[in-house]
């Protein structure tokens, strides 16, 4: 094929697909929630399946005195809504 037809179907294959993401929006945004909800979940499933499971609320940060095996240590989350 020529480069000029090949980029005029290029064009309209583009153009069809913005007009079905502008015309199914709604639906795209349901299924996107959906699937970081699964994604969501499997990782929660993987945590809770480690020998010592990680609660969903500690937070790995930077100690300001890190202890002399680690530079890093686990600390709660102090700016959670909990308070935990």
């Amino acid at each position: 094929m020529p480069a000029a037809v090949e980029n005029a179907l290029f064009s309209r294959w583009i153009a069809r697909l913005c007009q079905i993401v502008q015309d199914n929006v709604g639906l795209l945004l349901v299924a996107a929630s959906q699937l970081f909800m699964a994604l969501m979940n499997a990782g929660v499933k993987i945590l809770n399946s480690l020998d010592r499971p990680v609660p969903a609320l500690e937070v790995r940060t930077l100690s300001p005195d890190p202890p002399r095996t680690s530079s890093h240590r686990l600390t709660p989350c102090s700016s959670c809504l909990c308070g935990w």
